[in-house]
């Protein structure tokens, strides 16, 4: 038995099968204890008819027997894979571990069997699920399976080493009469963590030198040591704030939406809060507030802040770690998205845990971490991992900034995911500045929905503006009170002064008088056009910044600290003034104050949010931009890439409001005006226009219902979960798919270089890039370009694949013109289609 071997990779000798076994039991056991909160648990024993014990010993010995597939002759011999009889070992564990677990098992009551949905559990360690027909089941299976005529031989190597985590965890654990489909995934996701944790070999190593022969002190040695590696990994699950409060966690008076909250909002059980209020009055505030009481009254870990941009994740973690700071937690905050490696760095590296951040599957799984929309998204995505993902989202409360920016396609896709967030028990807290009403009403009833709520019979009411509601997993709806809807009826008072003009207006004559300017635009192409033109026109002391995410990381990240050290919350004085011309980078939750802004047309929702960054915070004004004045860039005819970006509808309907008036009341005018141009059929189109609109709408939501994995009660076979059924990419974003690049300079001299800074610059690295130092400069030199310029750049270098920021990225050798793409060193990307890039 000792000779079936698990793990070689850089040990001595091979490490015995049975303890690896013994030793992930260990980890799922710490997992439990530490990690998996409460609400889970009881979720799990209440949907396997177990009490919380029971489940406990089920979900350790899962853990315990998951690799059993690797008994077989195929793994032992390293077998190719393309040699006949070859089994990958999570699948074999399918096929075994059944008739491990019940020798009289027949084929005909096999399928339905809790046997064979807990050998499902175990073959999905590996990210996905397999594709077995009920044929595959025979009394034979345990012969086919080893891929030789001795198939008895490792059956018995095989019952022996079942026998033996039997013996190290006390016995074998009690099976429930069934296992859901639907819970399946949540234990597959505590075995994978087992896994990894216990797969890590410096551990491995400790365990050879110096732990027991003895099954059940080897159990136990191995738990005690998983208990520090959970803490270490930024795992443990810490202590939710009680009482959390804005003036104690961020130590300034609540406002009238802030105080109504911790007044008002007394949860008994999870549920989804909307909120709901202009940009700039502390809806992220309001928000984490909601979610440490959710997370209270429904036993969640912590919270994962979902926002819709990589810039938005990185300031929400910012704000994330002052709110726990102020509240005195003491816990890791892992950023979930794309560009965390570069973002994060070493200051950072004691509060984000370096285990969560190693691999991009992990962030999720933090207790406290902030992300894209697009991370948790994945959640509910055909795809390799789900289960994983799926089991982070369980144990946290999810709350969603910024959620008007999703399209209808997204917009499927989220709705799909609070269905199984309602179903799950995980409750939601959903902030927009400027929600319309067609989206609250699609998110709410997918959420009750998958409560298992009779929608129709609870009905959907939407929050005033500005405002508050919450519905809980049992229909019962809480607002505030009339006195506390009059008190916030005037937050964010004030008049925008609005203009629209088919011209780009003299932004050098506004900032020659001391205005800070701010320029959005729609393209990337578009941004650095007006970056030039505003860079001729001023003069040449006066800064001017140019900000878009297709910039090497490095040049990005310096811009975004310049806009923020002059148009940010603590800029004095003596640092404002000049131009920042950005695509949607700004759009959201960087809390930017500008004296006057330009805007290219977009549609409504979004260009109130552009107005947000205009006279945010109180400070002084220069002579004539006392008043916070939006002009919106409107040429004629519109630029036909625009409708890459943008609904062409409600840029029509947008348009032609904005033709009838010269200023706009918030907080009073802004939720009708959203209604009017976002509505589903709005009035503002003519009747083929809407019904157009419609259609497109309802085209991209079928795609997110094909990309999607089945509504909770109807998961029939647990592949549905983890494989799409046509050879398309789950994707979470339509038409914007994008792949790193990293740029590499030749000199004169036929040296090639890798730049990493403004005066950065070291050897190309050829072959594996091993040290760390030389990694994080290929992430900081690295760029997102859509996937329709990467392809002529040729495959991504092999040597990379092992380092998953890099593994896909490709190499752009400047001054080539490879694909139609160079590098600016002040424009950034360009390429040769110019305004078809989309930002």
């Amino acid at each position: 038995m000792f000779e079936v071997w698990a793990k070689e990779r850089g040990l001595d000798e091979p490490y015995p099968l049975v303890w690896h076994l013994v030793d992930a039991a260990g980890a799922a056991s710490a997992l439990w204890d530490r990690h998996i909160g409460r609400g889970v648990r009881r979720w799990l024993a209440q949907r396997l008819d177990l009490d919380e014990d029971m489940t406990r010993q089920l979900v350790v010995e899962l853990a315990g027997l998951h690799d059993v597939g690797k008994a077989t002759v195929s793994f032992q011999q390293q077998w190719d894979r393309s040699r006949h009889g070859y089994v990958r070992h999570d699948w074999a564990a399918a096929t075994v571990l059944p008739l491990l677990l019940d020798p009289r098992l027949t084929r005909a009551g096999l399928a339905a069997s809790a046997e064979f949905m807990a050998a499902l559990a175990v073959a999905g360690h590996h990210g996905s699920y397999p594709v077995l027909r009920r044929q595959d089941y025979t009394r034979a299976a345990k012969a086919e399976m080893t891929g030789d005529s001795d198939g008895p031989r490792w059956h018995a190597v095989r019952g022996e080493i079942v026998a033996a985590v039997h013996a190290a965890l006390g016995g074998p654990a009690r099976l429930p009469d069934q296992v859901p489909a639907e819970v399946v995934p949540l234990l597959t996701g505590i075995v994978i963590m087992a896994d990894w944790l216990s797969s890590d070999t410096q551990f491995i190593v400790e365990q050879q030198r110096d732990a027991l022969v003895d099954p059940q002190r080897r159990f136990a040695v191995a738990r005690e040591r998983m208990l520090d590696r959970v803490e270490s990994a930024g795992l443990s699950a810490p202590q939710i704030p009680s009482g959390a409060s804005v003036a104690g966690a961020w130590g300034y008076a609540p406002n009238a939406l802030q105080t109504s909250v911790e007044r008002d909002f007394r949860p008994r059980r999870a549920g989804l809060v909307t909120i709901t209020a202009p940009t700039g009055v502390g809806k992220t505030e309001a928000g984490l507030v909601a979610a440490t009481r959710l997370a209270a009254v429904s036993g969640r870990s912590g919270v994962y802040v979902a926002l819709p941009t990589r810039s938005t994740a990185t300031e929400a973690r910012r704000r994330l770690r002052g709110f726990l700071d102020g509240a005195g937690v003491s816990a890791p905050v892992a950023l979930a998205h794309g560009d965390a490696d570069r973002v994060l760095r070493d200051a950072d590296a004691a509060e984000a845990s370096m285990w969560l951040q190693q691999n991009r599957h992990r962030p999720g799984l933090a207790p406290w971490s902030t992300g894209t929309i697009d991370t948790v998204l994945r959640a509910v995505l055909r795809a390799q991992w789900q289960p994983l993902r799926l089991t982070g989202l369980a144990n946290s409360v999810l709350l969603v900034d910024e959620v008007h920016s999703v399209d209808p396609y997204m917009a499927g896709l989220l709705a799909r995911l609070l269905e199984w967030c309602g179903f799950l028990g995980v409750p939601v807290v959903a902030m927009s500045a400027t929600l319309p009403a067609h989206l609250h009403v699609a998110l709410e009833r997918a959420y009750l929905s998958g409560a298992g709520v009779d929608v129709d019979g609870v009905g959907v009411q939407r929050p005033a503006y500005p405002g508050w509601s919450f519905v809980d997993t049992a229909g019962e709806r809480s607002l505030p009170g009339d006195h506390a809807v009059g008190e916030m009826a005037s937050l964010g008072g004030r008049t925008l002064h609005v203009h629209t003009s088919t011209e780009f207006p003299d932004v050098a004559l506004w900032a020659g008088e001391g205005a800070s300017v701010v320029v959005v635009c729609n393209t990337v192409a578009e941004a650095q056009q007006a970056y030039r033109r505003v860079r001729d026109a001023v003069p040449a002391a006066m800064p001017v910044t140019l900000l878009h995410a297709r910039m090497p990381g490095w040049q990005r990240s310096a811009a975004t600290e310049d806009v923020l050290t002059r148009f940010g919350r603590e800029s004095g004085p003596a640092n404002r003034g000049g131009v920042v011309v950005a695509t949607q980078l700004v759009e959201q939750a960087l809390d930017l104050d500008a004296d006057v802004m330009v805007s290219s047309l977009a549609p409504m929702a979004l260009l109130l949010q552009r107005a947000g960054r205009l006279h945010r915070h109180d400070r002084p004004r220069p002579t004539d931009h006392e008043t916070p004045r939006l002009w919106v860039h409107t040429p004629v005819p519109q630029p036909p890439e625009w409708e890459a970006v943008y609904d062409r509808f409600e840029l029509e309907a947008t348009a032609a409001l904005l033709d009838r008036r010269e200023s706009i009341d918030v907080p009073g005018e802004v939720d009708e005006l959203v209604q009017q141009v976002h509505h589903r059929s709005p009035t503002l189109l003519s009747e083929a226009g809407a019904a157009a609109r419609h259609n497109r709408a309802a085209e991209d939501q079928a795609t997110a219902e094909t990309a999607a994995i089945p509504r909770p009660r109807m998961v029939d076979q647990l592949h549905q979960l983890t494989s799409l059924e046509t050879p398309e990419v789950a994707l979470t974003r339509l038409g914007v798919d994008t792949d790193l690049v990293v740029p590499r300079y030749t000199d004169e001299h036929g040296h090639q270089w890798l730049r990493h800074g403004p005066q950065e610059w070291m050897p190309w690295p050829d072959g594996r890039p091993k040290k760390r130092v030389v990694q994080d400069a290929l992430v900081d030199a690295a760029l997102p370009v859509a996937v329709q310029h990467t392809r002529p750049l040729g495959d991504p270098p092999s040597t990379w694949s092992r380092y998953g920021p890099l593994a896909s990225a490709r190499v752009l050798d400047v001054g080539s013109g490879r694909g139609g793409l160079d590098l600016d060193d002040e424009l950034g990307l360009v390429t040769s289609t110019g305004r078809k890039d989309t930002p």
